[in-house]
């Protein structure tokens, strides 16, 4: 009987007491074995590599000397320099200048006296003294009568009999009248120097629209 058909024949503890064990504990001792040759060899490299060398002490001659101080050099005392007199320039004589003429300054033209403005004067008011005075003029392209204008205003029936109305509300103030008629003061003066005839003869020619003043024209 051969020795596969022995181990088939063995129970299975058997066989790993008698074939299975055995191999594992000569495999154990065959890698024991190279576990130790290893650390033989690791010792044997460790006691052939080279010692390290300790450090050498220096010696004495080896030290670096002290510096020696060194003395500052003593300064040498500078001499003053000797001063060389330098000579006086001699003076420059200086020449008078030579004068130089100036021209005459050139007379300035003076503008001549403008003449005066000339006043103008106020054509004088006409006073009205006798029945000859002009109290209209006749305009013959128009074919009628024109009033005589006192400073500004005709003189007319209306404005003749408001000048005298005005007087007799003012008694006879030539300025108060003014400011109530609104009629210049020369008109009213003009009015009050009118004899009656005068006043109904302008009357005739222009007519007061106003009754009240329709009085003093009779």
């Amino acid at each position: 009987m051969s020795i596969q058909e022995d181990v088939q024949n063995m129970p299975p503890i058997e066989v790993i007491l008698k074939i299975i064990l055995p191999k594992m504990n000569n495999r154990i001792k065959t890698l024991n074995a190279d576990v130790q040759a290893l650390r033989e060899e690791i010792e044997a490299l460790k006691a052939a590599a080279p010692k390290k060398r300790a450090p050498r002490k220096k010696k004495a001659d080896d030290e670096v000397p002290a510096p020696v101080p060194q003395s500052a050099p003593a300064p040498v005392p500078q001499s003053d320099p000797v001063s060389v007199p330098q000579p006086a320039p001699a003076p420059v004589p200086q020449s008078d200048p030579v004068p130089v003429p100036q021209p005459a300054p050139a007379p300035v033209p003076q503008p001549a006296d403008p003449a005066p403005a000339p006043v103008p004067q106020s054509d004088p008011v006409p006073a009205a003294q006798s029945t000859g005075t002009l109290l209209y003029t006749y305009d013959s392209e128009q074919d009628e009568f024109v009033p005589l204008n006192i400073e500004g205003w005709p003189l007319t029936g209306n404005n003749v009999g408001l000048a005298l109305y005005a007087m007799d509300t003012m008694r006879n103030n030539i300025g108060d009248a003014a400011t109530m008629s609104k009629l210049p003061e020369g008109f009213i003066k003009f009015v009050t120097e009118m004899t009656p005839e005068q006043r109904k003869q302008v009357n005739g020619k222009f007519p007061a629209q106003n009754p009240t003043y329709q009085e003093y024209f009779v």
